[in-house]
């Protein structure tokens, strides 16, 4: 940023002892002694109203310098001086005013750099600015803010003199009978000198406690008239008006805003006066225009280069939207697969466990038909003596085995049923891992499709980010030449910042790029604690950072090293965003 004093190089001389006249003149002490003088000046005039009917010498009222008087006073001490002897003056009491203020502490052998945005930061929370604007930011809103408030003060003034027009006849009665009916009593009375006094403080002394508010009223009425001028003509002559606004507020003016405020708050107003001068001088901004900054391009380039970058980016997600869905397909034919071959393996296993089943049935019924011939042969053998017995016994043998025979049968044919539903199974089976087989070798080629996409659009992104972290490490090396950057500050600022935001980033660097002394806008030096919030290596350097705004509201952080080498100032160590 420019700081205050490339402005102050820019106004005329008699600018500068305007503004050392209204630093030295506006103090509470000159205020308060404007105050008193004037409630003595009133008392004085309504004792002499009555020494002046008892023919006795007048009093002599004190003298009353106005405030324009002093500052006129002041300007003419400053007059024979030159620029560079006024610009060290003014340099000088400002930094008394700082001082004078709570918690203010600037040292002489402090830069202008850090001066300046003390002064800045003053004002800024005067205006309740939000704390992580830049001071550029914040002077430039200041600008506007202190017009805003003149223009608020304008229409104050006029409502107040509309309003005292209406009472002035009614108040002026009132008061020229009072005092009629106090000279006329004390005539009456005859009261020597000094009771003559006495009553006329008693009866006036409603008169006097106002006394500073009639003049008071007299000053704005006066003032007020300049300002109606300007302003009744606000609808048609918006533009002439807001000229006049920007002018810093006059004495008068001042006076009449800070009357009920304390010693901080003049201050603070009269540095918003010089903020103000300062800016106007400049151009009416001193914030650097987004058009000097590296990775600035006019709106339509900036929403073409965006939307061609976020058709990139949408189009690899639907390639690899795509990529998923195809390899899930072929992931779920080949779990068809392998489950049709698990079940081939049982069918074959659960065969081959039935085929020994039937044959041991075979043999058991062959068994049975070998013990039915030896009881046949039994019987043929068999004596007449016992043949019935033997008929008997070889029948109810028959019955039996036959019976089990039977039995046998049915098993052996049951096991064959579901041998040959097992022959089907795996036939089955069989036939649907020839359809997956050639569904596989189809989705194995889509899958191929979809990954050469994907990979395209990924090689197309990754060129991208290189082409652009390229073109940004080289502007950013010739835009600020006497940085350094880390190489992994500069690789992380494409995955940490949106492309609208690096404007933002490069404003701060700006900001740090054009002033003198680096540490002025350094929120101060980091401690251990920051090392482990920052994620950074304690190595024995002093790192300080700048924290700043984005314009989205969201906070970042410039960590960075002051350095001493003769081609650079600041190691730029790491660029962040931060969240609490």
């Amino acid at each position: 940023m420019a700081n205050l004093f490339d402005g102050i190089k820019k106004v005329s001389e008699e600018e500068l002892r305007e503004q050392i006249a209204l630093l030295e003149t506006f103090t509470m002490t000159n205020i308060s002694k404007q105050t008193g003088q004037k409630v003595a000046k009133k008392l004085v005039q309504a004792t002499n109203l009555v020494t002046g009917l008892m023919k006795k010498t007048p009093l002599q009222a004190p003298e009353v310098l106005s405030i324009d008087q002093l500052l006129e006073k002041s300007k003419l001490n400053w007059q024979m001086l030159g620029r560079e002897e006024l610009e060290i003056h003014l340099k000088n009491i400002l930094k008394e005013k700082c001082n004078a203020l709570r918690g203010g502490s600037i040292e002489a052998e402090d830069s202008d750099d850090a001066l300046s945005v003390f002064i800045i930061d003053q004002v800024a929370e005067h205006y309740e600015l939000k704390e992580e604007l830049l001071p550029s930011q914040k002077a430039d809103l200041i600008t506007k803010c202190y017009a805003e408030e003149k223009k608020a003060l304008q229409r104050e003034l006029r409502k107040q003199v509309e309003k005292q027009q209406i009472e002035a006849e009614g108040e002026i009665t009132d008061e020229t009978e009072k005092v009629e009916a106090v000279l006329e009593e004390a005539s009456v009375e005859s009261m020597n000198e000094i009771s003559i006094k006495e009553g006329i403080q008693e009866s006036t002394i409603g008169e006097i406690q106002d006394a500073q508010v009639f003049e008071l009223d007299d000053d704005m009425e006066l003032e007020a008239s300049n300002v109606i001028e300007n302003t009744e003509k606000e609808e048609c002559e918006e533009e002439e008006e807001n000229k006049q606004v920007k002018q810093p507020l006059d004495a008068k003016t001042v006076l009449e805003l800070q009357m009920p405020l304390g010693k901080n708050k003049l201050i603070r107003e009269l540095f918003a006066q010089l903020i103000v001068l300062c800016v106007e001088a400049m151009g009416g901004q001193i914030e650097c225009k987004e058009e000097i900054l590296p990775s600035w391009l006019p709106n339509d380039e900036r929403i073409k280069l965006d939307k061609a970058y976020q058709d990139l980016m949408q189009q690899h997600a639907k390639n690899e939207e795509n990529y998923e869905a195809v390899v899930q397909k072929l992931l779920e034919n080949d779990r068809y697969i392998t489950s049709k071959n698990k079940l081939i393996e049982y069918e074959e296993g659960s065969q081959a466990e039935t085929k020994e089943r039937i044959k041991k049935l075979v043999e058991e019924k062959e068994s049975l038909l070998n013990k039915f011939a030896e009881q046949e042969q039994i019987l043929s053998s068999a004596t007449e003596e016992n043949i019935l017995e033997h008929i008997q016994q070889v029948e109810m043998e028959e019955q039996r085995m036959t019976k089990e025979v039977r039995m046998k049968d049915a098993q052996i044919s049951t096991y064959e049923g579901m041998l040959t539903m097992s022959k089907e199974e795996i036939k089955s089976a069989r036939a649907y891992i020839d359809i997956f087989n050639r569904k596989h070798e189809e989705i194995t080629k889509e899958v191929q499709e979809a990954l050469k996409k994907k990979e395209a659009t990924t090689e197309q992104i990754q060129n991208e980010k290189e082409e652009r972290q390229k073109s940004l490490e080289e502007k950013w090396q010739t835009t600020y030449s006497d940085f350094k950057f880390e190489q992994e500050c500069l690789k992380s600022i494409y995955k940490t910042f949106a492309l609208y935001e690096i404007v933002d980033v490069e404003r701060a660097l700006m900001e740090l790029h054009n002033v003198q002394d680096v540490k002025a806008l350094s929120w101060g030096e980091l401690d251990k604690k920051d090392y482990e919030a920052f994620k950074l290596t304690s190595d024995g350097r002093t790192l300080n950072h700048l924290v700043f705004s984005l314009s989205n509201d969201s906070v970042s952080i410039i960590i960075y090293e002051t350095l001493e080498e003769e081609a650079h100032r600041i190691n730029v160590i790491k660029i962040i965003k931060y969240s609490e």
